[in-house]
Formats: structure tokens, sequence, C-alpha cells
């Protein structure tokens, strides 16, 4: 009897994407190849990213189809294995899985040739091929092949796969365990391969939200043997994180032990559980809140009120408390996410631009004194975020961002070299699409899910992960991610006001084609790899 067709997911690239689902035959998997029904998989930024409509790094990492041509995204799934090609050892049919989709299974040569199957490496059995039964397709869908996992099964090397029956005997929710996959490896690299800190080491980190980098501090605290801080930690929105706050978060109590309970009300003085890891010396900090703060001037003045304070005014001086704080030794990394570190941007043209720098030249020479006059004092320019940040290292410290268009100035490499300091750069989305990476990635999924299956980590539960309809509810699930929520009526209500239908899912049976009617995001925000993922149900 032949197999039945599963549906796949596809997501037209162009500046007008749209996502259709179409029937696909499955193949019989080839030699180290395995067939695995999909349960559940992750949306990630990364995801977002191949999925852009304009181009993106994803085009650069990767030999992408060009637009308008369909992309299969999907990077972390979770499922049950139909079927084992010759050679594989270590499974069985009916057995659960996990599974990760390198960078290779998106490659496509300029000249149309076929692209490996999921996961890479693997023998040279019968590839994917979507049947003659796609409905909804245009021309050229049926040349399709590859790609990622949303889809109702995928065959992958069994390499990309790693036995998940133990996490299912313990209980464990394997979607749930899905949606926090990719915040975890993500923050077990940063802070292994990249922060690097060192016992007695200060971390000061810049981050939109402290629930954006909740995975990244739940990381931290497992290094408390090593490393305990102290940690500053600045939130651009939102109150100022504290230790109770903290500590009362499902993601982080149960690392904390029995003494959670009375640290909330001894993290004043560092007792209870405040004494774990960096919980001992922390310092929270929010630039909304110190920018609605009103500046109190230094001397009566009768004149207009000061204009209030912006956070892009706050941070600076939030900074410069930080570094007050270490008695001017600075801090030793810096972990700036979101951030843009880049040049103002300039708006109009040459000519205006032009214009307007020779109108204030001109009136500066009538109000101020020339540079060569007496008393005449060189003007003062301020100080850049870059130049802030760099000035509050300590010597040879490490600044590491996310911001991509990074421009320094002489001046500031002058200063960095004085330090002996470094800049290096977080994309959080180079890992995931690289091949070459694909055994780290198992090595790192080995370590988180055994923390998870030994309890020293806490999972989620089902009613706490936000789950979309793979084939139906794919942009809800893409508002949700942009969004930051966890929350489906959140998500809702935010697709509703971008004009998308969220109705009734269709039946199973059903191939609809959803228009995307609100642009796919370009990369869905850096830090959003420090959190848990929406998770898409097949």
């Amino acid at each position: 009897m032949p197999p039945a067709a599963g549906r796949v997911l596809l997501v037209r690239r162009g500046s007008s994407p749209t996502t259709t689902v179409v029937a696909r035959v499955p193949g019989t998997p080839g030699v180290g190849e395995v067939l695995v029904q999909v349960v559940a998989a992750a949306l990630t930024p990364t995801d977002a990213l191949l999925c852009s409509a304009a181009p993106s790094l994803a085009d650069q990492l990767l030999q992408l189809p060009s637009p308008p041509a369909p992309v299969v995204p999907g990077l972390i799934f979770c499922g049950e294995v139909l079927a084992l090609g010759p050679f594989v050892e270590g499974l069985s049919v009916g057995e659960s899985v996990l599974g990760v989709v390198d960078g290779s299974a998106w490659e496509a040569s300029s000249s149309g040739a076929e692209p490996p199957a999921a996961g890479g490496g693997g023998g040279g059995g019968e590839r994917e091929r979507f049947g003659a039964q796609a409905q909804g397709q245009g021309e050229g869908d049926g040349e399709v092949c590859g790609g990622g996992c949303f889809r109702e099964q995928v065959c992958i090397h069994f390499s990309g796969l790693w036995p998940a029956s133990e996490l299912v005997e313990g209980g464990l929710h394997l979607p749930s365990v899905v949606s926090l996959l990719p915040g975890m490896l993500a923050a077990l690299f940063c802070a292994t391969s990249r922060l690097r800190l060192q016992a007695g080491e200060a971390l000061l980190l810049i981050a939109p939200q402290l629930s954006e980098v909740i995975l990244l501090l739940q990381r931290l605290l497992l290094l408390s043997d090593s490393w305990a801080g102290p940690l500053y930690l600045i939130v651009l929105q939102g109150p100022a994180p504290t230790r109770e706050d903290l500590v009362r978060h499902p993601l982080l109590r149960p690392l904390l032990g029995s003494s959670s309970a009375s640290a909330a009300g001894d993290a004043s003085d560092g007792g209870g559980a405040g004494g774990r890891g960096f919980l001992s010396a922390f310092a929270g900090f929010s630039a909304s809140a110190d920018a609605a703060v009103p500046s109190v001037p230094s001397a009566p003045s009768s004149g207009p009120p000061p204009a209030p304070k912006g956070a892009a005014e706050a941070l600076p001086e939030l900074v410069q408390r930080v570094l007050a704080s270490t008695q001017g030794a600075g801090v030793d990394a810096i972990l700036s996410l979101d951030l843009d570190l880049g040049p103002p941007a300039l708006g109009g043209g040459e000519a205006a631009l032009l214009a307007a720098a020779a109108a204030a030249v001109e009136a500066a020479d009538r109000e101020s004194p020339r540079p060569g006059a007496a008393g005449a004092q060189p003007p003062k320019r301020q100080a850049t975020l870059l130049r802030t940040l760099i000035g509050a290292l300590a010597l040879r410290g490490r600044l590491l961002t996310s911001c991509r268009r990074v421009e320094m100035m002489p001046a500031d490499s002058e200063h960095l070299w004085a330090k002996e300091g470094s800049l290096s750069f977080l994309n959080p989305h180079c890992l995931a699409l690289s091949a070459a990476q694909q055994g780290s990635l198992m090595h790192a999924m080995a370590e988180v899910t055994g923390r998870l299956l030994d309890k020293e980590v806490p999972s989620l539960a089902a009613s706490e992960v936000s789950q979309f309809r793979m084939f139906e509810q794919f942009q809800l699930a893409l508002e949700a991610l942009r969004s930051g929520s966890t929350d489906r009526t959140a998500a809702t209500s935010a697709a509703t006001a971008a004009g998308v239908s969220t109705s009734t899912p269709t039946a199973a049976g059903a191939v609809p084609q959803v228009q995307m009617q609100a642009a796919v995001a370009a990369s869905g925000g850096s830090s959003a790899v420090f959190r848990p993922m929406p998770v898409l149900m097949v």
C-alpha cells in the first residue's frame, strides 16, 4: 500500500509573500535516513528570516532560491519515527525523537540542482518530491524539495535526531520541550563560547525586556559554581527588574531550591536563594523608567522646565551609574541585545544637509569666538552610545553586540586598543543555518535535554506554550513571534489589528492558500532567541 500524501507548508518569498499548503507523497528513506511524522515544530526568528520577502542574511549564508521561489521553513521539531533507511542504528519505528534541521537543507544551486534532504548528510535515497495532487500551488512549486520541517512528514539523516523516549517517560510534554530548545541552545552557546565569564568578572547585560533574556539568565544561574556575578541588567522597556522578580519567575525559581520563598523577602540583604549565583550581586535598571523621572535642576531657574529625558538619553546615564558602582574599574563583559550602535541616521537629501550644515557653521561664527580667538573653547561632541559602552569596559574587556551596523570612529578604536579590549558580534542565525555546526548543536541538545530530564531546569506545561496550527495559523504564529507574546489572545488581537483573519481553522484535509498581509520580520529580534518560542502543531 503506497504511503498517504502529507502536507507541506511553502512560503513564497517575494515582495508579496504568500503561504501555500501542498500535498506530497513521502519518498522511501535512503541510506542513513529516517522518515519522521512531525508532531510539533518551533517557530524561531531564523525561520522568519528564511521567509523574509526582502533580501536578508539568509540569502548570504545559504544559496536560497531567488524570489518568488518558495521555501519550507522549520529548524527544530519533535515527532515519531515512521520508517528507517539502511544502516540506521539506535532508533526504532514508533520511537519519539527530537530533530534539528541543518543549513544544507535549504541550499540550492543556481542551476536548479536538487538540494539534499532535510538534515543534510545522508545517503542517496529517493528525495522528496511534491506529488501531482498538490493543490493551490503556482507554477514551479512542484520543483521544490528538501527544506525545513514545516510539514507532516520529514525525511532527515539520523545524525540530526535525538531519542526522546526517556523525556516522554519522564512526564515531559515534547512540544513544550521544542518551545524551550531554541532559546536554551542559544543561551548555552552564548554563555560558554561568547561571554566566557570567569570568577569575579562583572557582566553588563542590556536587553529590551526581562522576558527576552530569561533563558540566558537561567543559563547564567547554572554557572553558579564558576561565576557568581556581579550582574548589571538594564532593560529598555518596563520596570527595573529586581531580585524578587527573578526569584519568582517560574523558569528561574526551581533552580534556586527550597529557599526561593525566603529569598523574596531576604533579597535586599542577599540572604536565602539570593545567595545563589549572580543573585547575591545583582542590580537592575530600566531606561524607560529612568527617562520618566523628571530631571531636577541644580539651581532654581525662572525659565521653562527642562524637557523630559528620552530613553536614548537615559541609557548612557545608566551605563555611567554602572561604571561608578565598579569604582571606575569597569565591567569585564557587555552584552548588548537589539540596541542600535550604528551612526545616527541622516534624513533629507545631500543639498538639504549641506545647507543645514552651512547655516549651523555661520550661526556658530556669529555667536561664539573662532577657534583661534582668545578664550575660545573647542566644540564638545556628545559621546555616542558605542563610545559610552567602550568607556565602561574594564581592561581587556569584551563588548558583544547583536547590532549589524556598527561604525567605529578612529577615537573609538584607539580607546578599545588602549584597554586591549575586543568587539565581537552575536548573530543568532549563524549557528542554526550552519551545516558545519550540526554536531555541536546535537551535543548541546544532549546537555539541555539531560538537564530537563534530571529536573535541573524546569520545563513548561502544555497550557504555558503558545500553540498554533501549522498549516492554518502560520501568520498568526508569526505575529506572536514578532510581538514576543506567549499569550494566544494577545497574538490574535495583534493579527486582527493588522487585518489578518483569525477565523476557525479549516479541516485537516483542506489545502488552503493564505495571503500574508503583513511583511515577514527580517530577523524577529536578536534577543528573541533567549525566550520560549511559539510552537506549530501539526
